[in-house]
Protein backbone atom coordinates (compact mmCIF):
# COMPACT_ATOMS: atom_id res chain seq x y z
CA UNK A 1 0.00 0.00 0.00
CA UNK A 2 1.41 3.35 -1.01
CA UNK A 3 1.09 6.43 1.18
CA UNK A 4 1.63 10.11 0.63
CA UNK A 5 1.69 12.51 3.60
CA UNK A 6 0.61 16.08 2.98
CA UNK A 7 1.66 18.69 5.56
CA UNK A 8 -0.44 21.26 3.75
CA UNK A 9 -1.59 23.35 6.67
CA UNK A 10 1.21 22.89 9.19
CA UNK A 11 4.12 25.10 8.20
CA UNK A 12 2.23 27.26 5.73
CA UNK A 13 -0.68 28.32 7.93
CA UNK A 14 0.29 27.41 11.46
CA UNK A 15 -2.85 25.31 11.80
CA UNK A 16 -1.38 22.06 13.06
CA UNK A 17 -2.98 21.70 16.48
CA UNK A 18 -2.40 17.98 16.94
CA UNK A 19 0.43 15.51 16.45
CA UNK A 20 1.05 13.94 13.08
CA UNK A 21 0.10 14.98 9.56
CA UNK A 22 -3.18 16.80 9.11
CA UNK A 23 -3.79 14.90 5.88
CA UNK A 24 -2.61 11.43 4.95
CA UNK A 25 -3.39 9.95 1.54
CA UNK A 26 -3.19 6.21 0.86
CA UNK A 27 -3.43 4.33 -2.44
CA UNK A 28 -5.59 1.39 -1.37
CA UNK A 29 -6.52 -0.25 -4.70
CA UNK A 30 -4.01 0.30 -7.54
CA UNK A 31 -5.35 0.61 -11.06
CA UNK A 32 -4.84 -2.56 -13.06
CA UNK A 33 -1.93 -2.29 -15.55
CA UNK A 34 -3.96 -2.48 -18.76
CA UNK A 35 -6.50 0.17 -17.72
CA UNK A 36 -5.49 3.83 -17.82
CA UNK A 37 -8.62 5.78 -16.91
CA UNK A 38 -10.42 5.76 -13.60
CA UNK A 39 -11.36 3.09 -11.12
CA UNK A 40 -14.58 3.00 -9.11
CA UNK A 41 -15.05 4.12 -5.55
CA UNK A 42 -17.28 3.07 -2.70
CA UNK A 43 -18.54 3.60 0.83
CA UNK A 44 -17.23 3.13 4.36
CA UNK A 45 -18.83 2.51 7.72
CA UNK A 46 -17.43 2.16 11.24
CA UNK A 47 -18.23 -1.17 12.85
CA UNK A 48 -19.04 -1.60 16.53
CA UNK A 49 -15.58 -2.98 17.32
CA UNK A 50 -13.98 0.24 15.99
CA UNK A 51 -12.84 -1.22 12.67
CA UNK A 52 -13.90 0.32 9.35
CA UNK A 53 -15.61 -1.61 6.55
CA UNK A 54 -14.89 -0.30 3.04
CA UNK A 55 -17.04 -1.57 0.13
CA UNK A 56 -16.00 -0.81 -3.46
CA UNK A 57 -16.20 -2.21 -6.98
CA UNK A 58 -14.23 -5.37 -7.66
CA UNK A 59 -10.95 -4.29 -9.36
CA UNK A 60 -10.61 -7.69 -11.05
CA UNK A 61 -13.34 -6.62 -13.47
CA UNK A 62 -11.93 -3.22 -14.39
CA UNK A 63 -10.14 -4.70 -17.39
CA UNK A 64 -13.33 -5.46 -19.35
CA UNK A 65 -14.86 -2.04 -18.62
CA UNK A 66 -17.63 -3.46 -16.43
CA UNK A 67 -16.10 -2.89 -12.96
CA UNK A 68 -18.59 -5.45 -11.73
CA UNK A 69 -19.21 -6.97 -8.37
CA UNK A 70 -18.61 -5.43 -4.95
CA UNK A 71 -15.78 -6.39 -2.63
CA UNK A 72 -14.93 -5.15 0.86
CA UNK A 73 -11.89 -4.60 3.02
CA UNK A 74 -11.51 -3.95 6.74
CA UNK A 75 -9.19 -1.48 8.45
CA UNK A 76 -8.40 -1.89 12.14
CA UNK A 77 -6.34 1.31 12.44
CA UNK A 78 -8.83 3.96 11.29
CA UNK A 79 -7.97 3.74 7.59
CA UNK A 80 -4.16 3.63 7.63
CA UNK A 81 -3.92 0.02 6.49
CA UNK A 82 -6.46 -2.33 4.90
CA UNK A 83 -6.94 -6.08 4.87
CA UNK A 84 -7.42 -8.30 1.86
CA UNK A 85 -10.53 -7.90 -0.27
CA UNK A 86 -13.42 -10.33 0.08
CA UNK A 87 -16.63 -10.58 -1.96
CA UNK A 88 -19.56 -8.62 -0.56
CA UNK A 89 -21.86 -8.85 -3.60
CA UNK A 90 -21.35 -11.07 -6.64
CA UNK A 91 -21.80 -9.73 -10.15
CA UNK A 92 -25.46 -10.31 -11.07
CA UNK A 93 -26.01 -7.90 -14.01
CA UNK A 94 -25.54 -7.92 -17.76
CA UNK A 95 -23.50 -4.71 -17.58
CA UNK A 96 -22.32 -3.87 -14.07
CA UNK A 97 -22.90 -4.46 -10.36
CA UNK A 98 -21.22 -1.62 -8.51
CA UNK A 99 -21.35 1.72 -6.62
CA UNK A 100 -22.12 0.54 -3.08
CA UNK A 101 -23.61 2.57 -0.23
CA UNK A 102 -23.28 1.60 3.44
CA UNK A 103 -25.51 3.13 6.12
CA UNK A 104 -25.92 2.53 9.84
CA UNK A 105 -29.66 2.49 10.53
CA UNK A 106 -31.22 3.82 13.71
CA UNK A 107 -32.14 0.27 14.76
CA UNK A 108 -28.47 -0.68 14.67
CA UNK A 109 -28.54 -2.68 11.44
CA UNK A 110 -26.30 -1.93 8.46
CA UNK A 111 -27.96 -1.19 5.12
CA UNK A 112 -25.93 -2.10 2.02
CA UNK A 113 -27.07 -0.84 -1.40
CA UNK A 114 -25.67 -1.29 -4.92
CA UNK A 115 -26.55 -0.76 -8.58
CA UNK A 116 -27.49 -3.58 -10.96
CA UNK A 117 -27.17 -2.24 -14.51
CA UNK A 118 -28.36 -4.15 -17.58
CA UNK A 119 -27.85 -3.12 -21.20
CA UNK A 120 -30.10 -3.80 -24.17
CA UNK A 121 -29.45 -3.00 -27.82
CA UNK A 122 -32.23 -1.11 -29.63
CA UNK A 123 -32.69 -0.20 -33.29
CA UNK A 124 -32.11 3.55 -32.90
CA UNK A 125 -30.55 3.88 -29.46
CA UNK A 126 -29.48 1.80 -26.54
CA UNK A 127 -32.15 1.10 -23.95
CA UNK A 128 -30.91 0.51 -20.46
CA UNK A 129 -32.46 -0.97 -17.35
CA UNK A 130 -30.88 0.02 -14.05
CA UNK A 131 -32.03 -0.83 -10.53
CA UNK A 132 -30.74 -0.16 -7.01
CA UNK A 133 -30.95 -3.01 -4.51
CA UNK A 134 -30.55 -3.02 -0.73
CA UNK A 135 -29.59 -5.72 1.75
CA UNK A 136 -29.38 -5.60 5.55
CA UNK A 137 -27.13 -7.04 8.22
CA UNK A 138 -27.84 -7.38 11.95
CA UNK A 139 -24.44 -8.95 12.74
CA UNK A 140 -22.02 -6.25 11.57
CA UNK A 141 -21.72 -7.50 8.01
CA UNK A 142 -21.13 -11.18 8.68
CA UNK A 143 -24.38 -12.15 6.96
CA UNK A 144 -26.82 -10.24 4.74
CA UNK A 145 -30.53 -10.48 3.97
CA UNK A 146 -31.87 -11.21 0.52
CA UNK A 147 -31.82 -8.18 -1.82
CA UNK A 148 -34.83 -5.86 -2.13
CA UNK A 149 -35.24 -3.55 -5.14
CA UNK A 150 -35.46 0.06 -3.95
CA UNK A 151 -36.22 1.48 -7.43
CA UNK A 152 -38.94 -0.85 -8.75
CA UNK A 153 -40.19 1.39 -11.58
CA UNK A 154 -39.28 0.99 -15.24
CA UNK A 155 -36.21 2.73 -16.62
CA UNK A 156 -32.56 3.35 -15.90
CA UNK A 157 -31.81 4.25 -12.27
CA UNK A 158 -28.34 4.71 -10.85
CA UNK A 159 -27.18 5.78 -7.40
CA UNK A 160 -23.71 7.16 -6.79
CA UNK A 161 -21.62 5.43 -4.13
CA UNK A 162 -22.17 6.46 -0.49
CA UNK A 163 -25.47 8.28 -1.06
CA UNK A 164 -28.21 6.65 1.03
CA UNK A 165 -29.29 8.55 4.17
CA UNK A 166 -31.78 8.10 7.01
CA UNK A 167 -33.74 11.13 8.19
CA UNK A 168 -34.52 12.13 11.77
CA UNK A 169 -38.04 10.80 11.14
CA UNK A 170 -36.62 7.36 10.35
CA UNK A 171 -37.35 7.58 6.62
CA UNK A 172 -34.61 6.02 4.46
CA UNK A 173 -33.99 8.09 1.33
CA UNK A 174 -32.15 7.04 -1.84
CA UNK A 175 -31.23 9.86 -4.28
CA UNK A 176 -31.20 8.56 -7.85
CA UNK A 177 -30.69 9.69 -11.42
CA UNK A 178 -33.27 8.32 -13.83
CA UNK A 179 -34.15 8.08 -17.50
CA UNK A 180 -35.74 5.44 -19.68
CA UNK A 181 -33.58 6.02 -22.72
CA UNK A 182 -29.93 6.75 -23.22
CA UNK A 183 -28.27 7.49 -26.52
CA UNK A 184 -25.12 5.81 -25.25
CA UNK A 185 -22.65 6.98 -22.65
CA UNK A 186 -23.62 10.35 -21.17
CA UNK A 187 -25.78 11.47 -24.10
CA UNK A 188 -29.05 10.82 -22.28
CA UNK A 189 -31.06 13.49 -20.48
CA UNK A 190 -31.05 12.39 -16.85
CA UNK A 191 -33.18 13.83 -14.04
CA UNK A 192 -32.63 13.55 -10.27
CA UNK A 193 -35.19 12.30 -7.79
CA UNK A 194 -35.60 10.19 -4.65
CA UNK A 195 -37.09 6.91 -3.53
CA UNK A 196 -37.93 6.48 0.13
CA UNK A 197 -38.93 3.80 2.60
CA UNK A 198 -40.07 3.63 6.20
CA UNK A 199 -38.65 0.17 6.80
CA UNK A 200 -36.21 -0.57 3.95
CA UNK A 201 -38.48 -3.22 2.46
CA UNK A 202 -41.28 -1.27 0.76
CA UNK A 203 -40.14 1.62 -1.43
CA UNK A 204 -42.04 4.65 -2.74
CA UNK A 205 -41.06 6.82 -5.68
CA UNK A 206 -41.03 10.58 -5.09
CA UNK A 207 -43.69 12.62 -6.88
CA UNK A 208 -41.29 15.18 -8.33
CA UNK A 209 -37.83 15.38 -9.87
CA UNK A 210 -35.10 17.96 -10.46
CA UNK A 211 -34.44 18.94 -14.08
CA UNK A 212 -32.43 21.95 -15.27
CA UNK A 213 -33.23 21.28 -18.92
CA UNK A 214 -30.16 19.22 -19.69
CA UNK A 215 -28.40 16.42 -17.83
CA UNK A 216 -29.34 16.65 -14.14
CA UNK A 217 -27.75 13.67 -12.48
CA UNK A 218 -25.75 12.00 -9.71
CA UNK A 219 -27.55 13.68 -6.79
CA UNK A 220 -26.40 13.70 -3.20
CA UNK A 221 -28.56 14.81 -0.28
CA UNK A 222 -28.29 15.88 3.34
CA UNK A 223 -30.96 16.72 5.91
CA UNK A 224 -30.87 20.32 7.14
CA UNK A 225 -31.50 21.30 10.74
CA UNK A 226 -34.92 22.72 9.83
CA UNK A 227 -36.00 19.34 8.41
CA UNK A 228 -35.65 20.20 4.72
CA UNK A 229 -33.49 18.15 2.38
CA UNK A 230 -30.66 19.83 0.49
CA UNK A 231 -29.62 18.25 -2.83
CA UNK A 232 -26.46 18.82 -4.86
CA UNK A 233 -26.22 17.43 -8.39
CA UNK A 234 -24.01 17.16 -11.45
CA UNK A 235 -24.93 19.22 -14.52
CA UNK A 236 -23.51 20.88 -17.65
CA UNK A 237 -23.81 24.53 -16.57
CA UNK A 238 -20.43 25.02 -14.89
CA UNK A 239 -21.53 25.20 -11.24
CA UNK A 240 -22.65 22.85 -8.46
CA UNK A 241 -26.41 22.36 -8.80
CA UNK A 242 -28.70 22.58 -5.79
CA UNK A 243 -32.35 22.04 -4.84
CA UNK A 244 -34.50 21.78 -1.69
CA UNK A 245 -37.28 19.53 -0.48
CA UNK A 246 -39.72 20.44 2.32
CA UNK A 247 -41.47 17.05 2.28
CA UNK A 248 -38.62 14.61 2.95
CA UNK A 249 -37.66 14.09 -0.69
CA UNK A 250 -41.09 13.77 -2.28
CA UNK A 251 -40.96 17.03 -4.27
CA UNK A 252 -38.25 19.62 -4.99
CA UNK A 253 -38.21 23.42 -5.24
CA UNK A 254 -35.80 26.37 -5.53
CA UNK A 255 -33.64 24.60 -8.12
CA UNK A 256 -30.48 26.54 -8.93
CA UNK A 257 -26.72 26.65 -8.44
CA UNK A 258 -24.19 27.27 -5.71
CA UNK A 259 -21.50 29.86 -6.30
CA UNK A 260 -18.96 27.04 -6.69
CA UNK A 261 -17.55 26.14 -10.13
CA UNK A 262 -17.73 22.51 -11.18
CA UNK A 263 -17.19 20.51 -14.39
CA UNK A 264 -19.64 17.78 -15.41
CA UNK A 265 -18.81 15.75 -12.32
CA UNK A 266 -20.51 14.76 -9.04
CA UNK A 267 -20.26 16.23 -5.56
CA UNK A 268 -20.52 14.58 -2.15
CA UNK A 269 -22.12 16.28 0.86
CA UNK A 270 -22.21 15.13 4.50
CA UNK A 271 -22.76 16.64 7.93
CA UNK A 272 -19.73 16.50 10.24
CA UNK A 273 -21.03 14.82 13.43
CA UNK A 274 -18.55 16.53 15.74
CA UNK A 275 -19.15 20.13 14.60
CA UNK A 276 -22.61 19.97 13.01
CA UNK A 277 -21.35 21.81 9.90
CA UNK A 278 -21.82 20.65 6.31
CA UNK A 279 -18.84 19.29 4.37
CA UNK A 280 -18.81 19.39 0.56
CA UNK A 281 -16.21 17.51 -1.51
CA UNK A 282 -16.22 18.37 -5.22
CA UNK A 283 -14.08 19.24 -8.28
CA UNK A 284 -13.32 22.94 -7.86
CA UNK A 285 -12.27 23.68 -11.45
CA UNK A 286 -12.27 27.47 -11.97
CA UNK A 287 -12.39 27.00 -15.77
CA UNK A 288 -15.66 25.03 -15.66
CA UNK A 289 -18.04 28.01 -16.18
CA UNK A 290 -16.11 29.06 -19.31
CA UNK A 291 -16.24 25.50 -20.61
CA UNK A 292 -20.00 25.47 -20.04
CA UNK A 293 -20.23 28.60 -22.21
CA UNK A 294 -18.19 26.71 -24.84
CA UNK A 295 -15.37 29.25 -24.66
CA UNK A 296 -12.15 28.12 -26.39
CA UNK A 297 -9.83 26.35 -23.96
CA UNK A 298 -6.57 24.44 -24.08
CA UNK A 299 -6.92 20.69 -24.47
CA UNK A 300 -5.22 18.45 -21.90
CA UNK A 301 -4.41 14.75 -22.08
CA UNK A 302 -5.98 13.04 -19.05
CA UNK A 303 -5.17 9.36 -18.95
CA UNK A 304 -6.30 7.94 -22.29
CA UNK A 305 -8.73 10.77 -23.07
CA UNK A 306 -8.45 14.45 -23.96
CA UNK A 307 -10.43 17.18 -22.24
CA UNK A 308 -10.66 20.98 -22.40
CA UNK A 309 -9.23 22.56 -19.26
CA UNK A 310 -12.69 23.37 -17.92
CA UNK A 311 -13.75 19.73 -18.07
CA UNK A 312 -10.75 18.43 -16.10
CA UNK A 313 -11.77 16.74 -12.84
CA UNK A 314 -9.29 18.56 -10.64
CA UNK A 315 -8.59 19.84 -8.10
CA UNK A 316 -10.48 17.69 -5.63
CA UNK A 317 -11.49 20.21 -2.97
CA UNK A 318 -13.40 20.48 0.30
CA UNK A 319 -15.47 23.33 1.74
CA UNK A 320 -17.35 23.95 4.98
CA UNK A 321 -20.78 25.55 5.45
CA UNK A 322 -21.79 26.83 8.88
CA UNK A 323 -25.15 28.18 7.65
CA UNK A 324 -26.79 25.05 6.22
CA UNK A 325 -25.43 25.38 2.69
CA UNK A 326 -26.09 29.08 2.03
CA UNK A 327 -22.39 30.01 1.97
CA UNK A 328 -19.19 27.99 1.80
CA UNK A 329 -15.81 28.75 3.34
CA UNK A 330 -12.40 27.22 4.07
CA UNK A 331 -12.08 25.95 0.50
CA UNK A 332 -9.04 23.67 0.43
CA UNK A 333 -7.57 21.23 -2.08
CA UNK A 334 -7.34 17.62 -1.02
CA UNK A 335 -5.28 16.91 -4.12
CA UNK A 336 -4.57 19.24 -7.01
CA UNK A 337 -2.59 17.66 -9.84
CA UNK A 338 -3.90 19.68 -12.85
CA UNK A 339 -3.84 16.51 -14.94
CA UNK A 340 -5.57 14.40 -12.33
CA UNK A 341 -8.91 12.72 -12.79
CA UNK A 342 -10.57 12.64 -9.39
CA UNK A 343 -14.01 12.27 -7.95
CA UNK A 344 -16.87 10.03 -6.87
CA UNK A 345 -15.91 10.58 -3.27
CA UNK A 346 -17.39 8.84 -0.27
CA UNK A 347 -17.07 10.23 3.26
CA UNK A 348 -17.11 8.51 6.66
CA UNK A 349 -16.22 9.89 10.09
CA UNK A 350 -14.39 8.18 12.93
CA UNK A 351 -13.39 10.10 16.05
CA UNK A 352 -11.88 13.41 14.84
CA UNK A 353 -10.96 12.06 11.38
CA UNK A 354 -12.80 12.09 8.06
CA UNK A 355 -12.07 9.15 5.76
CA UNK A 356 -12.55 10.24 2.13
CA UNK A 357 -12.29 7.63 -0.60
CA UNK A 358 -12.01 8.83 -4.20
CA UNK A 359 -10.76 7.66 -7.57
CA UNK A 360 -7.69 8.87 -9.40
CA UNK A 361 -5.67 7.70 -12.38
CA UNK A 362 -3.74 5.58 -9.87
CA UNK A 363 -6.78 3.69 -8.61
CA UNK A 364 -8.83 4.07 -5.41
CA UNK A 365 -7.33 6.31 -2.75
CA UNK A 366 -8.31 7.02 0.84
CA UNK A 367 -7.47 10.30 2.55
CA UNK A 368 -7.42 10.48 6.36
CA UNK A 369 -8.18 14.09 7.18
CA UNK A 370 -8.26 15.45 10.70
CA UNK A 371 -11.28 17.67 11.16
CA UNK A 372 -9.23 20.76 12.04
CA UNK A 373 -7.68 20.63 8.55
CA UNK A 374 -11.03 21.55 7.02
CA UNK A 375 -11.22 24.69 9.19
CA UNK A 376 -7.68 25.97 8.60
CA UNK A 377 -6.66 28.42 5.88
Amino acid sequence: MNRRNFLIAGAACGAARSAGPLLEDFLVVPMVPNRTHRGSTGSMIELRDGSVLFAHANPEHWTDNTRSGVVARVSRDRGRTWGEAFILQKHVARLATLQPSLLRLKNGEILFGYNVLNRYEGKELRLYDGKFYVRRSSDEGKTWSDPVCATPHEGYHTVNPDRVIQLASGRIVVPVEWTRELGGGEAGHMVSMCYWSGDGYTWVRGKGFVDVGTTTEEPGIVELKDGRLFMVFRNRNGYVGRAYSSDQGDTWTDVGYLDLPSPLAPQTIKRIPKTGDLLLVWLNNADAPAAARKAPQPILQIGEIKRPSGAVRAPLAAAISRDEGKTWEHIRNLTSDPKGDYGYAGIAFTDDVALINYHSLLGIQVARVKLDWFYSH
